[in-house]
Formats: C-alpha cells, sequence, structure tokens
C-alpha cells in the first residue's frame, strides 16, 4: 500500500480569520457570509447568520473561497464535539475557526472525511484559554499525523463518502421543502383565514379582531396541557433523545414523554421550540406543550407556539424566563372541528414523509460513519476499483 506519512503541516497552511469593528455599520449586513461558531453545524456550509460588505471582507477578516476547510479552533463546543466544514462559496470567517489551505498533494474533499474521522484524536489535543475556553493550539494541529495514499487514491476514498453526503444533503433539502409547505399551509389558514371554504364564511368579532364563524378564542392553557422539565443525568446509552432548550444534551433509556413540543424556558434559548413524535425526556430547563383538545392538535400546537414568538413574554431580571403561568394566558384562535381535522391530516402525512427522510438519512449516517475510518486508515483498500472521480472540492 503506496502511503506516505506526513504531519497535517506538511500539507496544508492554517489561515486565520478576524472580526470587523462591530462600530461601523458600513462593515456590516452586506452580502458575504462572515462564519462565526454558531454556523458550524454542517458539513457543508453555503452560508452564515451574519454577513459582510465588501469593505467589512477587507478590513480584519479574511477571504477564503469555495472547497475551503474550516475548523473550529476556539469554543467550549471542543469539550465535546470538533466542528468541521466545507464552505460552498467566498466567505470570510473570524477568530475563533481556522481555514485549512490544502497542498497540491491533498484532495480537500479527503482531509475534511479524514478530520471527521479523526475527530476524537483531535478533541485530545484541545487544552484550555482564559476563563476556561477550549482551544487547539496552531502547533499542536500542525504536528497531527497523516497517512496519506495517493492522490487517485484519496479522490476515490472522497468519492464515496461524498456520495452519502450527497444523498443525506438532498434528502436534508427535501425536508426543509416539507417544513415550508407545513408552514405555508398553516400561515394562509390559520393567519389569513384562507381555509377551504373560506370564501362562504361569515367573519364574526372577536377579541383577537376578526375570525370566522364558529372558531373560537381560548385561553392557550385551556387547549394545551403544561408541564416543566425534569432533571436527569442524560447518559449515552437508550434510545430516547434527553432535549434541553434546543437541542438533544443526552440519550436515556426511560421516555416522560411521548409526543409533544419541548419549549426553551430560561436563558439565551428562551422561547425555543422543538416538536417530537416519539419518546423523550425534557430537562428541568425547558417546559413541554402536550395536546390536551380536540380541537387543537399536537401539530397545529407547533405552529401557533411558533407564530407567537414565545421569547417576547419572557420576564426574569437577570436572564430571560418563561413561565407556565404567562403562557397559560395568551388568548388563540381555535378553528372548528372540520378545518382543525383537515389541517392535521395533511400534517401528518407531510410528517410522515418528514420522519421517513430523517429515518433514511440516519441510515446513512450509520453506513458512512461504519466506513469512514476503514477506508481512511486504508483498511478497506479502494486503489483498483474503477471508480470515475472529478474535481469533488469545487
Amino acid at each position: 500500500m503506496n502511503w506516505k506519512n506526513y504531519t497535517l503541516g506538511d500539507c496544508v497552511n492554517l489561515l486565520s480569520g478576524g472580526t470587523p469593528s462591530k462600530s461601523k455599520a458600513e462593515y456590516w449586513d452586506g452580502t458575504i457570509p462572515w462564519v462565526s461558531c454558531k454556523d458550524m453545524k454542517v458539513d457543508y456550509l453555503y452560508n452564515s447568520q451574519d454577513h459582510l460588505t465588501d469593505i467589512g471582507a477587507v478590513n480584519g477578516t479574511r477571504l477564503v473561497p469555495p472547497g475551503t476547510i474550516l475548523i473550529v479552533v476556539r469554543g467550549m463546543i471542543l469539550a465535546q464535539h470538533f466542528p468541521v466544514a466545507i464552505i460552498k462559496r467566498t466567505v470570510a470567517f473570524n477568530q475563533d475557526l481556522k481555514a485549512l489551505e490544502c497542498s497540491p498533494k491533498v484532495e480537500p474533499q479527503f482531509l475534511f472525511h479524514w478530520l471527521r474521522g479523526k475527530s476524537y484524536e483531535v478533541l485530545g489535543l484541545a487544552d484550555e484559554a482564559a476563563h476556561g475556553t477550549k482551544r487547539l493550539q496552531t502547533d499542536r494541529l500542525k504536528n497531527l499525523p497523516l497517512h496519506l495514499p495517493p492522490l487517485p487514491t484519496q479522490k476515490k476514498i472522497a468519492g464515496i463518502l461524498s456520495a452519502y453526503d450527497d444523498l443525506i444533503e438532498n434528502n436534508t433539502r427535501r425536508i426543509k421543502i416539507l417544513e415550508e409547505m407545513a408552514q405555508t399551509l398553516y400561515h394562509e389558514w390559520f393567519v389569513k383565514f384562507r381555509f377551504p371554504g373560506h370564501e362562504h364564511t361569515k367573519m364574526v368579532d372577536s377579541e383577537l379582531g376578526l375570525i370566522p364563524e364558529r372558531w373560537e378564542v381560548k385561553k392557550l392553557g385551556d387547549v394545551i396541557q403544561f408541564t416543566n422539565g425534569k432533571a436527569i443525568k442524560a447518559l449515552e446509552v437508550g434510545n430516547y433523545p434527553v432535549y434541553g432548550s434546543n437541542s438533544i444534551m443526552g440519550w436515556t433509556d426511560k421516555a416522560k414523554y411521548t409526543n409533544g413540543i419541548v419549549i426553551g424556558r430560561v436563558g439565551a434559548y428562551c422561547g425555543s421550540l422543538v416538536y417530537s413524535k416519539f419518546g423523550f425526556w425534557a430537562s428541568d430547563n425547558t417546559i413541554v406543550a402536550e395536546s390536551s383538545n380536540q380541537k387543537f392538535g399536537i401539530e397545529l400546537s407547533f405552529f401557533v407556539l411558533q407564530d407567537l414568538n414565545l421569547r417576547r413574554y419572557a420576564g426574569g431580571s437577570a436572564q430571560p424566563l418563561l413561565t407556565q403561568t404567562v403562557i397559560k394566558e395568551i388568548p388563540v384562535i381555535i378553528p372548528d372541528i372540520a378545518t382543525h381535522k383537515r389541517f392535521q391530516t395533511i400534517l401528518q402525512n407531510i410528517w410522515a414523509f418528514k420522519i421517513n427522510l430523517l429515518n433514511k438519512n440516519s441510515n446513512l449516517r450509520k453506513t458512512r460513519d461504519l466506513l469512514l475510518p476503514k477506508l481512511i486508515s486504508g483498511e478497506i483498500d479502494v486503489e483498483h476499483l474503477e471508480i470515475t472521480t472529478e474535481d469533488i472540492a469545487a
């Protein structure tokens, strides 16, 4: 096997980013993505939450082209996870990230997969900077051993693994479309009141303005059951997710809830929503919403809570805090049974399609992740396989 030993520093240049002055309005809100840790939640990065203008992109940061690898080198996320992404357009990035500029002997897509496969090894290099923040020092990264196959073999390995990523990404786009369809349907029927048969429905006065006849206004507490989540030691075992304010924080073999909405009730993610149709546990910094009314199913509940922007109902002096008492008193519009049932049927079909795609992605990830260490180590030899490769980094 014609693989050679290098260090990461032999194969890449590590480029630093930065943050343009926040006090200069002319630097911000342009069209150029400016990537920070919060954007590094995907494998292939097309955009970011923050954007720079042309002048901002050349003052205090760095631009890198499509196909560049970005890694997180500073932040508490490094206590648990090593974020790696390939960018799909020209971007700038901040000082908590490094860009990897590959030498001609390295296929960027291969190195991307290699870094993912070495995640635990890389995390072992992290130490603590000021205030306990985790960091990956440049010299340690450069000394990371890299067993590198010939370039054609790199391309073959990258092509195999990227084929899984392409399928996952395609399914993810389809999931996004389904979510947008559901959101549009809700907005048309329950915000604009353009539900089937609305042309023949009389509008009547209510405390929330004009609503369709036979619809009602009730308090959330009358149609949704709210309970506070409960603390649990989140173990990496079991089949049931433990939800925190906005994401899964661990797994357990117990399920306290079967079908509900997890609402972040305190701190930065106060008012965030996660909808689960399966068994789960919710931590003590959340509120769980469950349907308790045949006119207000869990599907409709999710969109109504999302539309309310619950964070604006938060109190608390030191940090935002949502309470059941406040949420239960919020007035909402309740549709008639026929409209609700029709909406629920459509949403359940959309959700079933979405869940099918999520399950496919889960299986694809499992298969890819089983292949990954065997391919990047050479345990599975692909050198003589007839695989057509192209410029996959573009």
